[in-house]
């Protein structure tokens, strides 16, 4: 007399006076998780203000001179151009501390509303 139990991620063979053996499961890895296991998921229908204060031509590392030390900060493509910007809050106005210093560095420094992905909302 057999029966399986799935649980979470392993087949458990249960035998009537037998050791109980367990066998990973064939299940599909979960995709690796970007955000800190602290941050709770974003759903995709959730809007984030960040701060744009940079365009270029090209993708910048930390350390680039362009980004006047500025660290850590976000991109996204617009087009061929990548738009850079700094901070994540769920209203504007927890940003204008913020936005007050970064325009010292870069003047033309605004803010954006994006998706859940960084990508702006227009």
């Amino acid at each position: 007399d057999h029966s399986k139990v799935t649980l979470k991620g392993a087949q458990i063979k249960k035998q009537t006076n037998a050791p109980v053996t367990t066998e990973p499961a064939a299940t599909t890895p979960a995709p690796e998780r970007q955000e800190p296991a602290d941050k709770p998921a974003a759903k995709a229908s959730d809007v984030f203000y960040r701060i744009q204060f940079l365009s270029s031509d090209r993708l910048l590392k930390k350390g680039n001179r362009d980004l006047k030390g500025l660290w850590p900060v976000s991109h996204y493509r617009d087009g061929k151009v990548y738009r850079y910007t700094y901070g994540e809050a769920k209203s504007s106005r927890e940003l204008n501390a913020d936005l007050k210093r970064i325009k010292k560095l870069f003047s033309d420094a605004f803010i954006i509303k994006t998706d859940a992905d960084g990508n702006r909302i227009r």
